[in-house]
């Protein structure tokens, strides 16, 4: 017997508990992280090597996480769907001709910002439908949602009213994360307006005719998606003070001596590329920039604008669900930034050799705003939605006395400060902030 590392009898201790457990105690095998067919086929095999002799294994699920494992989701079904040992596999019985498909947004949004994560994830649901139709394959997907707009949250509503045609199809699968789990099952009028909420959007998903989505408009969606692709990989990835500048400006080094999360704020040491989705959002949050839901979103409207779409993004806005619900998405998350609060915290955490950086996200923040209230042709931020604009108006004047609290328990606990007190001063601003921005999940 070949001597194992420490991870591969992980691995096989995991397919072992697996096979104990059973089909009862388990639904699916979600691959994290999923990039190639191959992927499925291993679990498989291994489901077959240490399963029962009955043959009873769980359905697998790829989980499609990244831009690359997006734009690659219908090759990998295309090669999983041709193989006929996987086709009949799905036919028996107990599968019913079933493929379930995680997509996952918050790694896709982080990966490359939240304009070009949404337009993939419609995107590949549109390919893998028609994938699934060439084989003729019921095709379902479990949306992989967090409670922020940056990791696929957001009025649900909404969001299951704008996507593709025929990906719900009277089925939908969705994770529920963090404060928003109690913000809409906490109470049980709560939950019955929530359950209520999910079940006639899935029934007029079904029901409503979807309006042709026109080449022009694609073609203009490629281009924002590209532009805005390339303008949040320049600052995240390109520019040489961003990760210093986001640990100085953010509370993201404290975040893991809080204890405040379900998992570790990283999966491995290094910098924004090892950072869990959730963390990173959480950080930027707690600012008050919000930077990962509009970084690139102002510069690939202005673009368009530049380039005369004018006519035809209104005409997107007004005629297509899934143009609309991410503008509206992206100007709420506006509406809760505020460039002065931001302003504070680099005036008192931030080195004066990376003030400049803040000072140029804060103008790329006013020219977002300035480019999302051309499309919609508002005076001000939510004017569409007075009482979202009311809530967020009351809030402000709160959070922002709450930030003020966060800045100086920060400033004091890099300066060495190590007492209780001071910790418990950071954990509650740092709720608080969580609270009264809402949907932090």
């Amino acid at each position: 017997v070949m001597p194992c590392t420490p991870k591969v009898q992980n691995i096989l201790d995991t397919f072992q508990t697996v096979a104990e457990l059973g089909t009862e105690a388990l639904s699916v095998y979600i691959i994290s992280m999923c990039m190639r067919p191959s992927d499925v086929m291993l679990v498989e095999v291994f489901q077959r090597e240490f399963g029962k002799a009955d043959g009873n294994t769980l359905p697998v699920v790829p989980l499609l996480e990244t831009i690359g494992a997006l734009k690659d989701a219908p090759m990998v079904l295309e090669k999983l769907f041709s193989c006929k040992w996987y086709r009949d596999h799905l036919r028996e019985d107990r599968f019913e001709n079933i493929q379930e498909v995680m997509v996952g947004y918050s790694d896709s949004a982080k990966d490359g910002g939240r304009m070009a994560s949404a337009w993939n994830l419609f995107k590949a649901q549109q390919a893998m439908v028609k994938v699934a139709l060439k084989y003729d394959v019921t095709l379902r997907f479990f949306h992989g949602r967090g409670g922020t707009v940056g990791r696929g949250g957001g009025p649900q509503h909404l969001a299951i009213l704008s996507q593709p045609p025929r990906t719900i199809n009277s089925y939908l699968r969705v994770t529920i994360q963090g404060e928003v789990i109690e913000q809409d099952f906490g109470l049980q009028p709560l939950c019955d307006k929530t359950l209520e909420t999910y079940t006639t959007a899935v029934l007029k998903a079904d029901l409503i005719d979807f309006a042709d989505v026109k080449p022009e408009w694609v073609a203009i969606m490629e281009k924002l998606s590209e532009t805005s692709l390339a303008k949040y990989r320049e600052v995240v990835h390109g520019e040489p003070r961003f990760v210093e500048y986001f640990r100085s400006a953010t509370p993201e080094l404290e975040l893991g001596m809080l204890n405040i999360g379900s998992r570790p704020a990283k999966r491995r040491a290094g910098g924004v590329e090892t950072l869990r989705a959730i963390p990173w959002i959480f950080a930027w949050t707690q600012n008050r920039l919000i930077l990962p839901v509009w970084l690139g979103v102002g510069t690939a409207l202005k673009k368009s604008f530049e380039d005369g779409d004018e006519a035809v993004l209104r005409e997107m806005y007004e005629s297509w669900p899934f143009f609309k619900s991410f503008f509206q998405l992206i100007e709420m998350v506006l509406a809760k930034a505020d460039p002065l609060v931001s302003q504070h915290y680099d005036n008192e955490l931030v080195d004066d050799k990376l003030k400049g950086l803040g000072v140029e996200l804060r103008e790329l923040l006013e020219e977002t705003i300035e480019m999302v209230l051309r499309l919609s042709r508002g005076s001000k931020l939510l004017d569409t939605d007075k009482v979202e604009q009311r809530s967020v108006d009351t809030r402000r004047k709160w959070l922002t006395v709450v930030n003020l609290i966060q800045v100086e328990a920060l400033k004091r606990t890099r300066a060495g400060d190590e007492s209780p007190v001071l910790k418990d001063a950071l954990i509650t601003s740092t709720k608080a902030v969580a609270s009264g921005m809402q949907g932090t999940g």
